[in-house]
């Protein structure tokens, strides 16, 4: 599947952040957000994730976004209780409820995929520990499992690598390597470069506009079409 841009303009009530963003990211790519604060990147995983309305045009993943269960969305303050009797285990097998509801049993096969998500992320020595005791580089890798286990074709992260060491980061990144060699489709937005040059792609926001680019300043050629925008006003034809 492919994420689909078509005139999308993003913003909020009697203000417009950016309009005119048309192309397609093909599945299989990891694509870095990059832009100044107040850029939109924020604005514009919210919009794809279907958590907010575009001002106008569309964006869709197979399926308009609003409507479709295979995107997965962490924001930068995911909503968790720090007081709730939460174990790492329970906080991954959370990305089942889209499937099996809020009651739903899981089975074998669910339990291997939590057991293998927890593995992956370096936590397996930990499942039965209380989140409220994690550290921050520990609880963004528990969320990490929890969007493994989800199994979603599309994944967008809010500045996933804030304020986690050094090895939470490093494992991120090989998580999210893991996820794109399974085709998946990962979106994040980073402030820092030097971590934005794991992604192949760039998609960098200012007040010109929106451009998709290669981090190593390559053409796109056959990888994508390249994504266009205009800040404040839509495009022409």
């Amino acid at each position: 599947m492919s994420l689909i841009l078509n005139d999308l303009a993003i913003g909020y009530p009697n203000h417009l952040v950016m309009a005119g963003i048309g192309g397609t990211i093909h599945s299989g790519n990891a694509v870095a957000l990059i832009g100044q604060n107040g850029a939109g990147k924020s604005t514009l995983l919210r919009t794809l994730a279907g958590e907010q309305s575009p001002v106008s045009g569309t964006c869709v993943w197979d399926a308009p976004v609003k409507r479709h269960r295979s995107i997965a969305w962490l924001s930068q303050s995911p909503s968790l209780r720090p007081d709730a009797p939460l174990t790492v285990r329970a906080l991954a097998a959370m990305g089942l409820w889209a499937r099996l509801g809020l009651f739903g049993k899981p089975c074998r096969h669910d339990q291997d995929k939590i057991d293998h998500a927890l593995d992956m992320v370096g936590l397996s020595d930990l499942e039965n520990q209380q989140v409220s005791t994690l550290s921050g580089g520990q609880l963004q890798r528990a969320l990490f499992a929890r969007l493994t286990v989800q199994d979603c074709g599309l994944i967008l992260l809010d500045e996933p690598f804030s304020a986690v060491d050094t090895a939470s980061q490093a494992k991120l990144l090989e998580v999210i390597q893991h996820w794109v060699g399974e085709g998946r489709t990962v979106i994040a937005a980073i402030h820092d470069l030097d971590c934005a040059r794991h992604f192949p792609l760039w998609w960098e926001l200012s007040k010109f506009g929106a451009i998709l680019r290669r981090s190593d300043d390559k053409p796109l050629s056959s990888l994508t079409q390249p994504l266009r925008a205009v800040s404040g006003v839509a495009q022409s034809t």
